[in-house]
Order: structure tokens, then C-alpha cells, then sequence
């Protein structure tokens, strides 16, 4: 196996268009907004390369709605976009919905209504945080290059995409706010590594803007890696400091989530580094560039491997046997090689929809 250290791939909230091809037009009768309140955010750059929709910011699972009749003709996964629904409306016309929190609640074929609700709003894909990706197609062949502005789209046809709550005068640093309660008085820190205190963030409702993998607080059994960017109630300075999600009266060891429990973004630069697992292959395992690829990319040979975290994807089976888990790993063999998806069914010990390491603990999720 190829030994070689792997940098942590930081994602960005920009989406890697899914393409939609539209087969011919489709009745519509009126326009609506996607959203009913939201902010819009991360607006539309052009075609590829760039930022070809709009980010419209709602609280997961808020309703997602046709903005006007059609056809569905794509309801399905992409790493970019997550879940996501592609409609065809009259004259070709395209509308692309990414970063649904789950499986869409139409199918390909089905024919939508104008404001009918076809998913909810989450984060799945290349995404930070809760919001969608709503794009706008011209032509009958829908792909990232033939997009067009959503914002002047809609308005030619009534609808006032900016009409929303409108978004904060200084934005956050990164993202949110997101709101958190703390059990106790927390020390503030001007890094996720620093021991000099600046000042301290009151116990209670607060909130955060994103969170930094930095030093450990806690002991063996309660403890916490991940640290909160924030502002503190006292302190100098006491802007754009950290505090330890140690103290957030929610959750477990090594998790950092909102009062509502969605996963607070990771800060710029602050992902949790990759750690090894040792495994043991009982049979060369094919490698996929993802968890829901069916494009063989290369393999890893059987016997002691590593791997660095788990992701949930298409099962494998064979009998009573299966794994939906995938571990992220390098390959032996095949180009690329590196930071390639094999089966957690290839693994020698434990059983179905299990995946840990050969002395037994779990593999994080990725």
C-alpha cells in the first residue's frame, strides 16, 4: 500500500452543478418564490467556472416548492448537490433545487404544480450549512453553461427572488450565527489553540458563527476537540474568539451542534485532521472515486489496510450479507488513487452495516 500523507480536502458551500437535460415543454400556469422566508445569499457569477444559482438561506427542513408547473426529470443524489430535483417547464425552460436534507418527495415523470412542496431544505452535497442552491436554465439542453441569473429570471416573470428577510447588515465571519447554549461560564481563547484567556462567553443562549478542530478540554470520559468561533460577553478583545464545545449542554464528546442539532460549519482552515484506522481486507476491495459511484477507479489489495473515516452509501451485498458503510481510503492500484471509497463489506471482522477498525473501535464518520 502507498504510504503517503493525505491533506484534508476543505469544502466549500459552491456547488458542483448537476446537469439537467430537458426532454420538450411542459404546461406551467404562474410563478412562485422556492422559499416562503429566507435570505438570499451567494449570488449568481455566471456559468462554469463560478456560482451558476443562487443560495437561498432557510432553516432545514423548510418547505421547497415548485415555482411553477412541469415535469420532473431529475430526483436524485449528486456529491455536489446533494438530493436535489431538476423541473422542465414550458418553452424548455429548467429549474435545478440542490441540498435537499433528504430524499426528494417526487420521482422522475411526475408532473408538479405551481407551489408544490417537492422537499425540504437541508445540507446534503457540497454544502456548509442549511440553505438552497436554486438555479435557472434557458434551452432545451440545461446544462451548467447555459444558466441564467435566477434573480432576473424570476422577475421577468413576477417574482421578486430578494423579497425575503432580508440578510444582516455585517454578515457573520463565516456563516450563521447558530444558536447554542453553554452550561457553564466559558473561557474565551483567541485560537482553538491558545491558553491565554481573553475573556469569557456567559453561560445560556448564545451563538456561534463556526467551529475550529484545536486542543483538547475536558478528561478521559467527557471531552471536546472542536471549539466555537463567537463573540464574548466580556473580555478584550472579545470579537471573533473561541470558545470550547466542551461546554455546549448538549451532545457527546467531539460534537458540535446547534440547540436544534445541526451540525455547526467548519471554520476556514479548521477541519479535524485525518487519522489512520488499521483494518484487515479478507479480498481486494474495488475503489470508487465516491460512496455512490459505480465507476471503478482501482482496488485495494486484501489483507492490512488504513483507512480515515466512514460514509454512508449504495449497499453491497451478497446473501444475508451487507454494508451501506464506506471507508475513505488509498488505493493499491488506479488512477486517481488517493482519497478513493471502498466497501465496509470487504471488511474480515464485525457484521452488516458495521464499520470499525481491526482492535475494534468505530471509524469516524467523514
Amino acid at each position: 500500500m502507498r504510504r503517503l500523507a493525505v491533506a484534508a480536502v476543505l469544502m466549500t458551500a459552491s456547488v458542483v452543478a448537476a446537469q439537467l437535460t430537458l426532454a420538450g415543454p411542459a404546461q406551467a400556469a404562474g410563478w412562485v418564490r422556492p422559499l416562503e422566508n429566507y435570505t438570499t445569499s451567494g449570488g449568481y457569477t455566471g456559468p462554469q467556472p463560478g456560482h451558476n444559482g443562487v443560495d437561498i438561506i432557510a432553516p432545514a427542513n423548510t418547505d421547497i416548492r415548485a415555482v411553477s408547473g412541469g415535469v420532473v426529470e431529475q430526483a436524485q443524489w449528486d456529491n455536489g448537490c446533494g438530493w436535489y430535483v431538476g423541473i422542465r417547464h414550458s418553452t424548455n425552460e429548467g429549474t435545478l433545487y440542490c441540498h435537499m436534507i433528504s430524499q426528494p418527495l417526487v420521482s422522475v415523470g411526475q408532473s408538479v404544480s405551481t407551489g408544490q412542496v417537492i422537499g425540504h431544505v437541508g445540507s446534503t452535497g457540497d454544502s456548509g450549512t442549511p440553505h438552497l442552491h436554486f438555479q435557472t436554465h434557458l434551452g432545451t439542453s440545461t446544462d451548467e453553461y447555459n444558466t441564467t441569473d435566477p434573480m432576473t429570471f424570476m422577475a421577468a416573470r413576477g417574482v421578486n427572488l430578494a423579497g425575503g428577510n432580508p440578510p444582516p447588515t455585517n454578515p457573520p465571519p463565516s456563516g450563521g450565527p447558530y444558536n447554542v447554549t453553554t452550561f457553564a461560564n466559558a473561557p474565551g481563547y483567541a485560537s482553538a489553540t491558545s491558553t491565554t484567556q481573553t475573556g469569557t462567553l456567559n453561560a445560556g443562549t448564545n451563538y456561534v458563527y463556526c467551529k475550529y478542530w484545536g486542543r483538547n478540554v475536558g478528561n478521559s470520559t467527557s471531552y471536546n476537540h472542536w471549539w466555537l468561533r463567537t463573540d464574548l460577553d466580556s473580555g478584550s478583545p472579545w470579537q471573533n474568539q473561541y470558545v470550547s464545545a466542551y461546554y455546549l449542554s448538549n451532545w457527546g464528546n467531539d460534537e458540535a451542534l446547534t440547540d436544534n442539532g445541526v451540525t455547526i460549519p467548519t471554520c476556514s482552515g479548521g477541519a479535524k485532521p485525518f487519522e489512520q484506522y488499521q483494518v484487515t481486507t479478507y479480498g481486494d476491495a474495488p475503489g470508487f472515486s465516491s460512496e455512490w459511484s459505480t465507476t471503478l477507479s482501482g482496488w485495494l489489495y486484501g489483507g492490512g489496510n488504513y483507512v480515515y473515516c466512514k460514509v454512508w452509501g449504495r449497499e453491497i451485498s451478497s446473501g444475508s450479507s451487507f454494508n451501506h458503510w464506506w471507508l475513505k481510503t488509498d488505493l493499491d492500484s488506479g488512477s486517481p488513487w488517493q482519497n478513493q471509497y471502498v466497501s465496509a463489506y470487504f471488511l474480515s471482522n464485525w457484521g452488516n452495516d458495521e464499520g470499525f477498525a481491526d482492535n475494534g473501535v468505530s471509524i469516524p464518520s467523514c
